[in-house]
């Protein structure tokens, strides 16, 4: 079974928490849903080191959002730095540490799909040239092609039974361009946070991923809680201001 549809991003995240509960109800067994969507917008060049782009930035903290309520449990990721900034900001906010697959090696990611047997959902984060292969082995449905400029597709497979599956095709939206911010001198605040975010966020993250977070003020507290447990060194009167600028500069809108 296939369905295609063209949503919001309000609506389209309502409609894949109610497939996987549908999902459940009709399955014999239980029900592996799998989530797979291509990385986000990049720079140019076909290098493995080729980062996300702004706009890949800003999809990539879309889809957190849609997907930090779907029971994701698992997430796949290739060898490609784009495909792993794409899970980055979802993988942050469940805490999950993706797992990585040679991209060329569709034969052993469907094997861990079909052999999964944990509750909750998979993310795939791949390639416009492995999608339509890698949903074809799980549903025995050809798929067309996905063009060079397409990000936006999504499948939610559920996987039923041996070589069986349904399937629902989405498209969710990225970010409109936005114009640049008017800059101003910064606050005291400001400049502490931002030496916070230089001297020690960015010694084991990028600055894409911080900024492509988009978490609630209570999720950056619980972050910066957890930094602070791996000795990231935040003083505890200055939490609050990190924390505050957090949520106001990366805050989910």
């Amino acid at each position: 079974m296939k369905t295609n549809l063209n949503l919001s991003r309000a609506i389209c995240r309502v409609v894949v928490a109610v497939w996987l509960s549908w999902a459940c109800l009709i399955a014999a067994e239980p029900a592996r849903t799998v989530i797979i969507v291509r990385h986000a917008e990049r720079a140019g060049g076909n290098d493995p080191s080729v980062s996300i782009t702004e706009a890949g930035r800003c999809r990539a903290a879309v889809l957190a959002g849609m997907l930090s309520g779907a029971k994701v449990r698992t997430i796949y990721t290739t060898e490609l730095a784009r495909t792993q900034q794409t899970a980055a900001p979802l993988a942050l906010r469940l805490s999950i540490k993706p797992e990585v697959v040679p991209a060329k090696d569709i034969d052993a990611l469907v094997a861990k799909l079909r052999a999964r047997t944990e509750e909750g959902a998979v993310l795939v984060v791949g390639h416009s040239n492995t999608l339509p292969a890698i949903v074809e082995r799980l549903t025995g449905e050809t798929e067309p092609a996905i063009g060079e400029s397409e990000y936006d597709r999504m499948f939610v497979l559920t996987l039923i039974g041996p070589n069986q599956a349904g399937v629902v095709v989405l498209r969710y939206p990225g970010c409109p361009e936005s114009s640049a911010a008017a800059t101003k001198p910064d606050s005291p605040e400001e400049k502490i946070a931002k030496r916070y975010i230089e001297g020690i966020c960015s010694s084991c993250h990028s600055a894409g991923l911080i900024r492509s977070t988009q978490a609630t003020k209570q999720e950056w507290l619980d972050i910066v809680t957890r930094m602070n447990g791996l000795d990231a060194g935040v003083s505890q009167r200055d939490v609050d201001v990190l924390v505050d600028y957090l949520a106001s500069t990366y805050g989910r809108k």
